[in-house]
């Protein structure tokens, strides 16, 4: 598993806390991210030089993780 990054939990987060394209709706960066999504693996978030892991899990934030490649 490779770490990508810290992320809001997609469980819970809203759809308009996603950054979108100016003309993009909140309804098309949702389905963009959820597809970029489907393939990761969401986990412990993990520490940063200004939260620890458990700061950032109070603050309902997960690790999104990649698959690591099978060769």
């Amino acid at each position: 598993m490779r770490f990508l990054t810290n992320h809001a939990n997609p469980e819970t987060f809203k759809p308009w806390d996603l950054i979108r394209g100016f003309e993009q709706s909140e309804e098309d960066a949702l389905r963009e991210f959820e597809s970029w999504l489907k393939d990761k693996i969401v986990g412990e978030p993990r520490a940063t030089e200004s939260y620890s892991v458990e700061e950032l899990k109070d603050m309902g934030m997960v690790g999104i993780y990649a698959k690591d490649d099978e060769d």
